[in-house]
């Protein structure tokens, strides 16, 4: 789907209601200058019309805005953790993340909550999509360790590649945001400290058939040295693994050095 400068006009429009909206708190939108919601999305080439995939909504921060943009005359699909996870963490974020959806239908509709893990990609049938978004995900499938019990596990971005591949309709696109690594630096092939250098990313998202469209510098942030103790966890908003004599240095870093890259699904 291609939007002609009509079509962008009124998307950028409602997305800037959207992100003022008062579902968002204060802490979310606090977040806008780092993240610029808007510029990504349009960046993407989101649309009302679209069946929108996001991938691992975590507590529902993009959820918020592209849900309403899509509810009406498009759909939005969630893909969180599979259920009955041997991880409490990510059971609680599930179920946390249902909640929300339940308690707002003003602001999300009525969705499809699907399922994304190691071994579980139901989340939406062949060609059923026009957008897949994940948002800073890539390095948990490169060796599945973050949001588990710190123990080595086999890489399967393979095969989640492969999932997106397969839900997205010919022509559809692959929206990525990633904590980017240094292009000096050899990649990390287990992505232990979150960053993944742009080059390693295109390379292995190509390899699963798609065709970068375009890359984008929205979210890039060159104050981001890239060696902090728990990688991007340690800056804003977390702070993992910093002291309080630290924390005002860290906050003027600001949040990571992020790549933003477009895929497109051939025809």
């Amino acid at each position: 789907m291609r939007l002609d400068s009509q079509d962008s006009e009124t998307t950028a429009s409602r997305l800037q209601t959207i992100i003022a909206g008062e579902h968002r708190s204060k802490e979310d939108k606090a977040r806008d200058i780092y993240r610029h919601p808007l510029e990504t999305l349009m960046f993407f080439g989101i649309h009302e019309h679209m069946t929108v995939v996001e991938v691992w909504p975590f507590v529902g921060w993009y959820s918020k805005i592209i849900a309403p943009l899509v509810k009406d005359k498009g759909r939005y699909i969630a893909a969180t953790f599979p259920p009955n996870n041997p991880t409490e963490l990510l059971n609680q974020q599930r179920h946390e993340f249902i909640e929300l959806v339940e308690n707002n239908r003003d602001v999300f509709g009525n969705p499809y909550i699907g399922s994304l893990g190691s071994g579980h990609y139901e989340f939406g049938d062949d060609g059923c999509a026009d957008m897949i978004i994940t948002i800073r995900n890539l390095h948990n499938w490169m060796w599945d360790k973050g949001f588990h019990d710190r123990t080595p596990r086999e890489p399967y971005y393979q095969d989640v590649l492969a999932s997106f591949f397969r839900v997205l309709k010919p022509g559809g696109i692959l929206a990525i945001e990633q904590h980017r690594g240094d292009p000096q630096k050899p990649q990390d092939t287990t992505a232990t400290k979150l960053y993944v250098r742009q080059d390693y990313a295109i390379r292995i998202i190509e390899n699963a058939g798609f065709v970068l469209l375009g890359s984008s510098e929205i979210n890039a942030n060159p104050r981001d040295t890239k060696d902090h103790p728990q990688g991007p966890l340690s800056l804003s908003p977390f702070f993992f693994g910093i002291t309080e004599e630290e924390k005002k240095r860290y906050a003027m870093i600001g949040e990571s050095d992020r790549m933003t890259l477009k895929f497109l699904k051939p025809l």
